[in-house]
């Protein structure tokens, strides 16, 4: 599963797509983004040439009445299946027409070897941004007391380099190609099968690193297992 992204102000900054969200952002981007935070983040919904919306993470469904429902449901919608999207109650007013996309510099997934949990880092040998697919939903007034805008990270079965990661679960989010870009986000486009490999990036070349908290201020320093 997903629940921890990487986004530093610098990126966000150079990137005219998102740089004008950063002052309505309700925490400061860093290193490690907790999705159980439920971060306000730069989500692309109407191309990848359009402006970024601030969205809260933790996707809250349409029929969703009060702050203390929305605060039930949202810690378990983080992520999707993208296998069953369509059937669950909380995703089917979002699927399929409600795509988006998150684009990070990475995200943390969990490991175990020996009994031994512990926190890798994913990222691009290049250090460019990686795309996560998704969905998402805006309802109510923000009265209610809830955000109007929220997202939800596809995940499906971990392979590869992922499946090496997330070893225990065997979950990946669903790391989108750059030129399938355009694709997802196109409203009229085709609806994207899960057993289609061919929207996914091609894993060779990410590289992963296990992540020691305070053992370095950088994304980008930690040793390479892979």
């Amino acid at each position: 599963m997903c629940f921890s992204v990487a986004l530093t102000r610098e990126t966000i900054k150079r990137d005219s797509r998102f740089s004008h969200l950063l002052d309505e952002m309700d925490q400061t981007p860093g290193s490690r983004i907790s999705g159980f935070s439920f971060p306000g983040l730069p989500l692309l919904t109407d191309g990848v040439n359009a402006k970024a919306r601030l969205a809260h993470w933790g996707l809250i469904p349409s029929w969703v009445k009060d702050d203390g429902q929305a605060k039930r449901i949202r810690s378990g919608t983080l992520n999707a299946r993208w296998e069953t999207v369509e059937l669950k109650p909380s995703f089917r007013d979002s699927w399929p027409f409600k795509r988006c996309l998150l684009a990070v510099e990475g995200f943390y997934e969990p490991h175990v070897e020996g009994g031994i949990k512990s926190t890798w880092f994913v990222r691009r040998k290049d250090r460019g941004l990686l795309y996560l697919g998704g969905i998402y939903e805006e309802n109510g007034p923000e009265a209610l007391g809830f955000p109007t805008f929220t997202f939800s990270i596809l995940t499906l079965e971990a392979r590869d380099l992922l499946a090496e990661v997330h070893n225990e679960k065997m979950r990946m989010p669903l790391v989108l190609k750059e030129e399938k870009t355009p694709n997802w986000l196109d409203k009229q486009g085709a609806i994207p099968d899960a057993d289609d490999l061919s929207w996914c990036l091609d894993q060779s070349v990410l590289t992963a690193s296990e992540f020691r908290k305070g053992a370095s201020s950088s994304l980008w320093t930690q040793g390479e297992l892979f």
